[in-house]
Formats: structure tokens, C-alpha cells, sequence
């Protein structure tokens, strides 16, 4: 008995400690489930499950619940703070509009869960709710029409106070002053410029640099006093950008660097006012400004600095503008979309020390090889070389030493022919003439490089005449020449100075056979002895050498690349008695005659057929070859002009005035000093390989100022064309402009002038609107230049010039047109027609700038001008030619000449005894 007692009271105690628990934790319960009451649980069946392990199945997952005895409750009983609380919390799944509502409390939204409103128009209704990716979370909440005005008004005002409230809030943290973010209030002249009151934003860095330079030069060409130098070092650098607001209508922006490349580009400066839409002055720039025109008859400009006025007065606008002009404009004209290069040479400006033939004897077969172009059959072909040259880069690889002999292989012409004879056989070899044999039978004398030049001296060989020693010669690889090995001539890719030497080894054959001229390096394998090559070129080249006539002085450069196509070359001659350059010799025997055509430099057409057709006969790597231009003659306007116009019945005297023989037989410097035989020119044009694009001959052009036409059509940038305007280029985009073969013309403005002139610019553009189809338009720009000086030279004059223009334009749509039209059997047409009439009209009126002295324009005004020569610079002043009648003027290549001139002595103090802490001074210097 005492035992179910026992468990009877604690069986009661369990349960009153159940019962507690569960009356303090079902308010808590509800208060979680929104006030709402808890279902009891029903099975699967629908009728009360009697099992305490019962399942409840929510969303396709079975939760198990203890059973607990439930406890239904009224509205009255629960509190108020959990029926009404004072801080919703929005629900994740909202079911009703209010659910939509949002308040400070709320968390953010995840960042996967994206918030949508979709229209769905065959229910005419919004729906809105969340997503996950393209899915709805939840079934989302459709509204009506008005409904979701109603709700996104109500959102679009919650949003703009939350944005107020927001910059009041990031200004509190801003009322101390602040100069890189400067606000202050307008108050009542907001009413004119606008609200937002006036805002300085200021970027950029200052920095500044002071310092002291101690300088001592222990040079003894200087004085004492001037070895020890002191100087200040002050170096400021500022870049800063100022971007200022008044209002919504004023706009400031500042540009300011002291490290700009460019002058005009330290300092910019724009001030903007933009007015409403109803009121006249519409728009007001002051500073950097630019003005357009909307004729295509008168450009716009760029790179102005002054003010700029819009303005509206009903039908009519208006655009001024007074500013000082920055730039100048120019225009750049191509054919066929590409750019073409004109040329004007001097044929006394040759490519010298670059293009040598091997030999005499290609050097005299050269013009009636070529005059069978395009086919050359010379019967040469040249299988190998090594070609040796002074070592100036000081390489230890690929070098030898070497004996370059002037008269080697050299079957005619031999300069000593008293030592190796008149030379024998038809073509070069070492066996030529005696001299190889000769040479080589002195045995290790000559090989030795150390005794060379006494043992040849002694055999009667003048050095740097006949013979030329190298130690350590350089090799040059095939990448650093090219040869013709049927015409036997090389052509260097880099110039040789004046004391470099050029000598060579080659191997060809010649009918059938093969010949060697000069010793390769394999023949003798010991490195240290000296080969025995050709001499091209000596040190001393002069005129009367052996080898002075193998370097070609038929040779002008062009550019890099020239191409077939566009390219255009005439030979003119500078005629005394008309004043102009004629294309012909002005006798009547060969008047008749081109001077292309006397050079045989036009024997074939376009398609190398033997048919002159009046232009230069470009055929590749012959007459022209690597941007060169090679004349078909080895003496055009020499010895071969002078037997073509005899020949023609010319005069021997009369030919001899016509024949520039000094131009082979002499120096290039004497040549041009011959200024009535120096007549000749080339003069053409060319194209490069980059064919759609065209310099513009300007660097860092004004942005927009760049204006393309293609045939009268105003081309669009970035469609048809591309500019790079700091490198002052314009690429064609459109192909078929080039295919076509349309002239393009390119306007711009141009900064490289600027500074030269002061240029003040005035101009207006006015349009009237009669009505939306027809238009009437005009311009005026006047443009005066003030010189900085009151003298001008030639060429540079100030203009005082107006330009004005009237446009009219008118356009229709017509269906009347259209319908007629239609009536076209197969034509179907259904949209307006349009019919546009545009007429413009422009006259320019030239005036005289005041600021002159009477206008007038100076060639050279001797009076004022001093130019400073430093004759301690050889490259500033160059020997005088002799006064006309003095001893010694008629001497044009001897001696004579320089009998009388004065004698003057010059040096220069070797850097190696004035720079002790250089490694190159030996120590014997450095200690004295």
C-alpha cells in the first residue's frame, strides 16, 4: 500500500510540474505563431491520432511532435503587445500588401533572393514578389492597376525622404571646413542659378623641391674661376583639377599641370552655364572653347579661349562667340583614301657609301643589262660571299684579319697596270691580273698582319691607295645587306663612314663555269692569318682611286617601303633662260623627248611590256628596290647624257653644258658647288605600305576638330574613319571609299603654330525656323592676326579675313510620289517618299592686318639679324667657295683654289685627359 502511495504522489507531482511549465510557455508559443491558435494535429485519416509519436507532414517533410494537451484561448485573453506589436518585422513570404511594407528594423534582403514586379498583360494585373534565380519563392501578390500606382507612390516617397534624410545625414559630418570639398548656400539666388548652392571640389598634388648643386670640374681648358660652379635647385610641380558647381545652371572645371609636354595644354579652363528650356540665353561657355558651324563650306574651329553665348528668341537661334584663336587650320588631301608622299631630290643628293659593285666589269655591263629589263640575262650568278668591313663595335665574333687590294680580280681598268698588267680575260677571277698571284707568293709576310704593310710598301704598293690593312674585321652577317647576284652589286643596310673599309669575297659562275675573286675564310684556316679580299671602298675614298667608281652614285632614297601603286616619278631640269623646270632638255634636236625617257627609265607599261607609257618603269628589287629609287644608267646625267645629246646632233659644246660630269668624277661636296651643272631633280610621289591611313602632319590635334570628306560627303568618325589624335593620324575604316578610289580631304586644327601670332576670332551662326521643313541658316567668323614683331618675314603675313555663308534647307515627305512610283511594275512601295532641297552659298573677304610697317614683307632683314657660329663645332660651318674673280675661282677640283684662303687652326682637348675618373684614361695620364 505504501508503495502505490508513493507512486501516486509522484505521479501528481509530475504532472503539476507539467501542467506549470506548459501555462508559462504557451504564451511565448502563440506569440511566435502570430497570435494565431494551434490546430490540433490530425492524422492521415482525419480523425485524432491516439499515438503519442505522431507525425505532422508540412511540405512534403514528417516533423514529429510530442503530444501535449492543447489550450485554446480567446482574442481577449492574449496580450495587446503580442496582438499589436509596435515594431513589425516584414515577412520573408509576404501574403497580403501590408506584408509588403518595410521598416528600419528589417534585415537586409539575401543576396540570392532577388525582388521583382512583372506585368502581366492578359490579366491586366502586377504581381510582385520574391525570387530565388527564375523561380517565385511563394505564390506572389497580384494588384490592379490602380492598386500598384497607389503602392509604387507611396514607395517613390518613402525612397526620396529616405534620400534627404541620408544627405542631411553625410553633411552633418561635413560642417567642419573642408578645402578639398567646399558647399556653402546660395540663399536667395538659388532662384537664379538653380538649387544645390555652390560646391568646389578640388583634386591633385603640389609639390615643391629646393635643394643646392656644389659643382667642380678640374678641366685645365677652363679658367680657375669658371671650374667651380654654384647653383640653386628649385623644381615645382602642380597638377590640379578644380571642378566647381553654383547651382544646376554654372559649371567650373580647372586644369592645371606644370608638367604638360605642350603649352597649350598646362592650363584649361571651361566655365558652362546651361539655362532652362524656357528661358532665352540657353547656354554660356567661357574659357577653353571650341565654335562649330553648321556649313559644310566654312569650318568650325577648335583650341579657342574666350566666351561662347546660345541663345533662343522664338524661331530664331542664335550662337556667338569672341575668343583668341590657339590653333591654326589645315587641310590634308589624299587620293583613293590613302595618304600619297611628294618628293623633290637633287640628283647631286645621292645614298653615298651604301650600294659598291664588286667590280669593274659590272659596273660596265650595268646599263645595257638593265636597258633589257624586265628580263636581265648577264649570264652572272653570284653563289657566294663574305663581305668585311672596319670593326667599330668592338665584337670579338666572326672577325678576321684581313687585306683588302684595290686592284684584286679586276680583269680592265687596273690602276697599276705597270705592277699587274692590263688585267686579262672576259670576266673577274684572282687570276685577272698578276696581282693575287704576286701577292700570295710572299708567303707568311703577308699573312702576318703586324708586318703586311712594310712588305707591300716595299713591293711598290702605296697603303690606303692600293692596299688597306684591317686587324679584326668584322663579318657581316646576310641580315645586314642585300645583293643583286645577277647585276653583282650589294647594297648595305646602314651607311659607312668615312673611314670605314668595305671588303669582299664572292664566288660565282659564268657560263658553266665558276670563279672566285678574294680568299674566304675557310681557305685559310688559321685564324691568325690574313686574307687576301677586294677592296670596294678605302678609307680615304677620292676620285682617281681604282676602286672610286664602284660605289654607285645612281641611288636615291624615298622612304622605307615604296610602293608599285600611286607611285610617280618624273626628272625635271631647272632651265635658265624660261625661269621654270621642264621635264626635257630645252634644245630643239630633244625637246621632244622626256628626260624619263632619255635615262631609260620608261621603256615599259603597267604590265612590264616593252611600251612606254610615260612613267617611271617600277620593277621591283631593279629600279626600285627597299624605298630606293635606282635610275637605269651608271652615269645618267654624266658621260651618258653627253653622248645621247651628241648623238641627237647637239653640239659638243652645248652637250657639255647638259652633262653633269662632276657629279661621278668628283666629291659630292665639290659636285654641288658646281651650281650650273646642278639642274637635275626628282621630283613625284609615292605611297606607303600602310594604305588607309593619312598623316596629318600635326601632332596632339584638338579633339572633334578633325573633319573627313570622301567626295563632298561628310564622312562619320568612328564608322567610316578613326583618328589618333596625339598622333595626328586618320585611318579609313570604310573599304569601299578606298576600293573606290574617292579623294578624301581632312580639316583640322593644328597646335604646332601656336604661339607665333596673337589671333583674335569673332563668328556667329544664326538659324531661323520658318517652318519644321524649312530652314534658313548663316555664319560669319571673322579672324585677325596680330605679328609679335612689326617686322614679318615672307610667308608668315597676319590676316585680317571675314568669311560669311547663308544656307537654306527644305524637306518633304510626299505619299504622292510614292503612289506614283508604286505604279512601276515591280515596284511595290509603300513608305513616304522624302525629297530634300539644300543650297549653300559662302564668300571670303580678304583684308590687310594693321600692325606692319606698310605692309611689307621681308625676305631678310640684315639689320637686326645675328647668328652665332661656334667654330669649335665642325659640323656648324663648312670651308667657303672663292669669291667670283679672285686667283683660284675658275678651279673647281684642284688645288688652286685654296692658294689664298686665310689659315686658320683648330683642336680639340681629348676627353681622356680632362676625365681622370674615366676607366678608358690610362693610369700614366691619371697620375700626371
Amino acid at each position: 500500500m505504501k508503495k502505490i502511495k508513493v507512486d501516486k504522489i509522484f505521479l501528481c507531482l509530475i504532472l503539476l510540474v507539467s501542467t506549470i511549465s506548459y501555462v508559462i510557455a504557451m504564451p511565448l508559443y502563440q506569440s511566435d505563431n502570430h497570435n494565431h491558435k494551434i490546430p490540433k494535429q490530425q492524422p492521415a485519416g482525419g480523425q485524432p491520432s491516439d499515438n503519442p509519436q505522431a507525425g505532422t507532414l508540412q511540405k512534403g517533410k514528417l516533423i514529429k511532435v510530442a503530444a501535449q494537451p492543447l489550450l485554446d484561448m480567446d482574442d481577449d485573453t492574449i496580450p495587446d503587445s503580442l496582438l499589436h506589436p509596435r515594431w513589425k518585422i516584414q515577412h520573408t513570404l509576404p501574403v497580403t500588401v501590408e506584408d509588403l511594407s518595410q521598416n528600419a528594423l528589417d534585415l537586409q534582403r539575401p543576396a540570392n533572393l532577388k525582388y521583382e514586379v512583372q506585368y502581366d498583360d492578359s490579366l491586366n494585373r502586377y504581381v510582385i514578389g520574391n525570387k530565388i534565380g527564375n523561380t517565385w519563392l511563394n505564390a506572389p501578390i497580384s494588384m490592379t492597376p490602380e492598386e500598384y500606382m497607389k503602392w509604387s507612390g507611396t514607395q517613390a516617397r518613402i525612397a526620396y525622404y529616405r534620400s534627404k534624410n541620408d544627405t542631411i545625414f553625410k553633411r552633418k559630418g561635413k560642417e567642419k571646413f573642408d578645402f578639398s570639398d567646399m558647399h556653402f548656400d546660395l540663399g536667395p539666388a538659388e532662384k537664379i542659378f538653380g538649387p544645390g548652392g555652390v560646391r568646389i571640389k578640388t583634386q591633385g598634388t603640389a609639390e615643391l623641391k629646393l635643394g643646392g648643386t656644389l659643382k667642380y670640374i678640374d678641366n685645365p681648358s677652363l679658367t680657375i674661376n669658371n671650374r667651380r660652379q654654384n647653383t640653386l635647385d628649385f623644381d615645382e610641380k602642380i597638377n590640379l583639377s578644380v571642378n566647381g558647381k553654383v547651382g544646376d545652371k554654372v559649371n567650373l572645371n580647372l586644369n592645371y599641370n606644370t608638367d604638360a609636354t605642350f603649352d597649350f595644354d598646362a592650363q584649361n579652363m571651361k566655365l558652362k552655364y546651361d539655362g532652362k528650356e524656357d528661358e532665352i540665353i540657353k547656354h554660356v561657355e567661357a574659357g577653353n572653347i571650341s565654335f562649330p558651324s553648321n556649313s559644310s563650306l566654312i569650318s568650325g574651329t577648335s583650341s579657342l579661349f574666350g566666351i561662347r553665348t546660345d541663345m533662343q528668341f522664338g524661331k530664331l537661334k542664335l550662337q556667338m562667340v569672341a575668343s583668341q584663336k590657339k590653333s591654326n587650320s589645315k587641310s590634308v588631301s589624299s587620293s583613293g583614301g590613302v595618304q600619297t608622299t611628294p618628293f623633290d631630290i637633287d640628283v647631286a643628293n645621292y645614298e653615298e657609301n651604301r650600294h659598291f659593285f664588286l667590280s669593274q666589269y659590272f659596273r660596265n655591263i650595268y646599263d645595257n643589262a638593265m636597258s633589257k629589263l624586265p628580263a636581265i640575262s648577264t649570264g652572272v650568278n653570284i653563289t657566294r660571299v663574305e663581305i668585311w668591313v672596319t670593326n667599330k663595335t668592338a665584337t670579338t665574333s666572326n672577325t678576321r684579319n684581313v687585306v683588302a687590294l684595290t686592284d684584286l680580280g679586276e680583269n680592265t681598268k687596273v690602276s697599276k697596270p705597270g705592277l699587274w698588267g692590263s688585267g686579262s680575260g672576259f670576266v673577274p677571277s684572282n687570276s685577272a691580273n698578276n696581282e693575287y698571284a704576286t701577292i700570295n707568293a710572299l708567303g707568311d709576310d703577308v699573312r702576318n698582319i703586324d708586318q703586311v704593310s712594310s712588305t707591300l710598301e716595299g713591293h711598290g704598293l702605296t697603303s690606303g691607295v692600293d692596299f688597306e690593312k684591317l686587324q679584326s674585321a668584322r663579318l657581316l652577317s646576310s641580315s645586314e645587306y642585300t645583293l643583286n647576284k645577277y647585276l653583282g652589286y650589294v647594297s648595305l643596310n646602314s651607311t659607312l663612314q668615312t673611314d670605314q673599309v668595305l671588303g669582299i669575297a664572292y664566288e660565282y659562275t659564268y657560263g658553266g663555269r665558276t670563279y672566285q675573286v678574294g680568299e674566304f675564310s675557310t681557305d685559310h684556316t688559321n685564324t691568325g692569318d690574313a686574307l687576301l679580299v677586294k677592296s670596294l671602298k678605302n678609307v680615304n675614298n677620292y676620285p682617281g682611286q681604282g676602286n672610286w667608281d664602284l660605289m654607285m652614285k645612281n641611288v636615291y632614297y624615298l622612304a622605307s617601303t615604296v610602293e608599285k601603286d600611286k607611285f610617280r616619278l618624273n626628272i625635271k631640269y631647272q632651265s635658265d633662260t624660261t625661269g621654270v623646270s621642264l621635264n626635257y632638255i630645252p634644245e630643239s634636236q630633244v625637246k621632244s623627248t622626256p628626260l624619263i625617257k632619255v635615262v631609260g627609265a620608261d621603256r615599259l607599261d603597267d604590265n612590264n611590256n616593252a611600251h612606254s607609257n610615260g612613267y617611271y618603269d617600277y620593277v621591283d628589287g631593279y629600279t626600285v628596290s627597299g624605298g630606293r629609287v635606282f635610275i637605269p644608267k651608271v652615269e645618267p646625267f654624266g658621260s651618258y647624257m653627253y653622248n645621247y645629246l651628241v648623238s641627237k646632233g647637239v653640239p659638243e659644246n652645248t652637250a657639255r653644258k647638259y652633262s653633269f660630269t662632276e657629279l661621278y668624277d668628283s666629291t659630292k661636296t665639290v659636285a654641288k658647288q658646281i651650281a650650273e651643272k646642278d639642274k637635275y631633280e626628282l621630283v613625284g610621289q609615292f605611297r606607303g605600305t600602310t594604305a588607309n591611313v593619312i598623316s596629318l602632319g600635326a601632332y596632339n590635334v584638338p579633339e572633334g576638330s578633325v573633319v573627313v570628306t570622301a567626295g563632298g560627303v561628310t564622312l562619320t568618325e568612328g564608322i567610316d574613319y578613326s583618328v589618333d589624335y596625339s598622333a595626328g593620324e586618320v585611318t579609313i575604316l570604310n573599304q569601299s571609299i578606298i576600293d573606290a578610289g574617292t579623294a578624301v580631304n581632312v580639316s583640322l586644327e593644328s597646335n604646332t603654330d601656336y604661339g607665333q601670332m596673337r589671333k583674335t576670332m569673332l563668328g556667329m551662326n544664326w538659324e531661323y525656323d520658318f517652318t519644321k521643313n524649312f530652314q534658313m541658316s548663316g555664319t560669319i567668323q571673322h579672324l585677325s592676326e596680330q605679328s609679335l614683331t612689326t617686322k614679318v618675314t615672307m610667308g608668315s603675313e597676319p590676316v585680317n579675313n571675314t568669311i560669311w555663308g547663308i544656307n537654306i534647307n527644305w524637306n518633304k515627305e510626299s505619299q504622292w510620289l510614292t503612289n506614283m512610283l508604286d505604279k512601276l511594275p515591280l515596284l511595290h512601295l509603300t513608305e513616304p517618299s522624302k525629297i530634300s532641297f539644300k543650297g549653300e552659298f559662302a564668300q571670303l573677304l580678304a583684308g590687310q592686318a594693321s600692325g606692319t610697317q606698310d605692309n611689307a614683307s621681308y625676305i631678310d632683314d640684315f639689320e637686326n639679324s645675328t647668328n652665332d657660329i661656334d667654330v669649335g663645332t665642325p659640323t656648324s660651318w663648312i670651308i667657303s667657295s672663292v669669291p667670283y674673280g679672285m686667283s683660284g675661282y675658275s678651279d673647281k677640283t684642284g688645288l688652286s683654289s685654296g692658294y689664298n684662303r686665310s689659315r686658320l687652326a683648330w683642336y680639340h682637348i681629348d676627353p681622356l685627359f680632362t676625365n681622370r675618373s674615366s676607366s678608358l684614361t690610362p693610369g700614366y695620364i691619371k697620375s700626371d
